[in-house]
């Protein structure tokens, strides 16, 4: 190992710039558990927050929610299709952003980090679709 290598992956500034690179997915993801620890321990009662709500609410909630956004989803993309205009590409975008950000919100309500689905995905990386569907069996 070079001493270039060495120094990178041992310096104190590295690592700094390590934690100073978090993600938006990461930076979201610690968000939505401080707001969950914060709603068992009757922090932020008297003006809670959207995320409050929404954890309030349980899985069935959220799971609607999500739902919700995946129509709204679909019908952006049908939209785009069709059109093909900025407008309705920026909806797709705007409507994508709303799905994964509910969807983030029941996996953290499940106690499932999103590093957990980043594993699977890579998991499944360079298998076949088709073979990783049958082997999952019918759901």
């Amino acid at each position: 190992m070079s001493f270039y290598l060495i120094f990178i992956r041992f310096s104190p500034f590295f690592i700094i710039i390590l934690l100073l690179r978090m993600t938006t997915l990461e930076h979201l993801e610690k968000i939505l558990l401080a707001r969950q620890k914060s709603l068992k321990t009757s922090e932020n009662q008297t003006s809670p927050s959207y995320v409050h709500k929404l954890y309030a609410k349980g899985v069935d909630g959220i799971a609607k929610k999500v739902a919700e956004e995946m129509a709204e989803f679909i019908l952006a993309s049908k939209k785009y299709e069709l059109k093909s205009d900025t407008e309705s590409q920026t909806d797709v975008i705007y409507e994508a952003a709303d799905l994964l950000f509910h969807t983030m919100v029941l996996l953290q309500h499940q106690n499932i980090s999103f590093q957990e689905v980043i594993s699977e995905l890579a998991r499944r990386e360079g298998a076949s679709g088709l073979v990783e569907k049958a082997n999952r069996g019918k759901i």
